[in-house]
């Protein structure tokens, strides 16, 4: 049986959404009724996963049969372990790839989550050009309004997801606890909202920007003041551009509740897991692999100095000679610009390069008097005195 979302029109979920809570107040529990339903309809969904949590959707509520057979890359359940270095390789699998899948970062640190989110959101963004629903789990730690020195790359790679993604087949949601940690470059571009328990003024005056921009205030200042009050997994769906504002409880989700803490002596594991093709997963991983290594930089440029060595070798020159040569006329340039600067050559300088624009001019008269028949005279003006006034142009 298909899972039914409440008052979510399907265009609604073609486009940007933000949903929000305090922790504990059901947004990813709610994210996942949606996720279901997508993957219901066959839609190709990826999902970035902060806190590792969602691998429950490979199997059903009670843990006993297959559910969806979706790829998770990294953390404690990786079907393919990840690294930091794997950001462009995984774009280029989710962007040419039909296989929803979860990207685990639970397991990076913070500066390795970046440096991975950076990169990935980077190339997704080059590459992709196919309907995506892309799932961005606490997006304020990808795109924070403040965040520290270092970040700005990767909070500029999300917002222009969100600002100009909608072209090249980008559905994002973004996921936060704290609205008002994220940037409002992202935020004012979700063209619908899911609001349940909000309790921070802070985070409750960051919801009224996104609706001063997109619904009615009065209505707005309703939703706002009702926040606090709000049960777990109830709250607001808003799509305005579809006419929908309705307080709703969502259902409950058909796969694993892997997103439950565990009580004491108890296993949060699924008995039984839909299967995937790891061998198709891994033969795109390494042709993906193999292509990023052919174009890596670094190896480029270290292949480039492999074959000047081979070169040199070849025309019986001694390795590193054309390294020195270089250096060596680096060096005399150096020496000779310090010598004019210095004065040493300077006025015998000045005094060629005056000859040489006297006949640059001279000659330039001739040849146009040749083309019109015509007497053009080519003085040039004299040298001005150190402390002469400025002389004009002439016309």
């Amino acid at each position: 049986m298909k899972t039914i979302v409440p008052n979510i029109p399907d265009a609604a979920l073609d486009q940007h959404m933000a949903i929000m809570a305090m922790t504990g107040g059901g947004k990813s529990f709610t994210t996942r009724v949606i996720v279901e339903r997508l993957l219901d309809a066959d839609r190709r969904v990826c999902i970035l996963d902060y806190t590792g949590v969602w691998y429950g959707l490979r199997s059903t509520a009670d843990g006993k049969k297959a559910a969806y057979p979706i790829v998770i890359f990294g953390g404690e359940h990786a079907d393919v372990p990840l690294n930091e270095a794997a950001g462009p390789t995984l774009a280029k699998i989710v962007a040419e790839g039909n296989r929803p899948c979860t990207i685990d970062l639970d397991g990076m640190t913070v500066g390795a989550q970046q440096r991975f989110a950076t990169a990935f959101f980077e190339e997704l963004y080059r590459l992709n050009s196919k309907p995506l629903h892309l799932v961005i789990e606490e997006a304020d730690e990808f795109a924070p309004q403040h965040g520290a020195p270092g970040t700005e790359r990767m909070m500029s790679a999300v917002a222009r997801i969100f600002q100009r993604g909608r072209r090249k087949g980008f559905r994002a949601i973004a996921i936060t606890q704290r609205p008002a940690n994220l940037h409002k470059r992202v935020l004012t571009q979700c063209n619908s909202m899911i609001a349940l328990r909000l309790v921070a003024p802070q985070d409750r005056k960051a919801l009224g920007e996104w609706i001063k921009g997109h619904g009615d205030a009065d209505e707005g200042q309703a939703v706002i003041d009702s926040l606090p009050k709000l049960k777990v997994g109830e709250g607001y769906v808003w799509a305005p551009e579809q006419g929908v504002l309705k307080r709703v409880q969502f259902p409950l989700i058909k796969t694993f509740d892997s997103m439950r803490a565990p009580v004491d002596g108890e296993a949060n594991e699924p008995a039984t897991w839909a299967d995937i093709d790891l061998d198709a997963i891994r033969d795109e991983m390494a042709t993906a692999i193999d292509e990023a290594a052919a174009n890596d930089p670094k190896k480029l440029k270290a292949e480039i100095k492999r074959l000047q060595t081979e070169l040199a070798k070849g025309a019986g020159i001694a390795p590193g000679a054309i390294t020195e040569a270089e250096q060596r006329g680096l060096d005399r340039g150096r020496r000779l610009a310090h010598e004019f600067v210095a004065g040493k050559k300077v006025a015998p300088f000045v005094e060629k390069s005056r000859e040489i624009f006297e006949d640059l001019i001279s000659g330039l008269a001739s040849e146009i008097n040749v083309y019109l028949g015509t007497k053009v005279d080519s003085p040039l003006p004299a040298t001005p005195a150190p402390n002469a006034a400025h002389r004009a142009r002439p016309p």
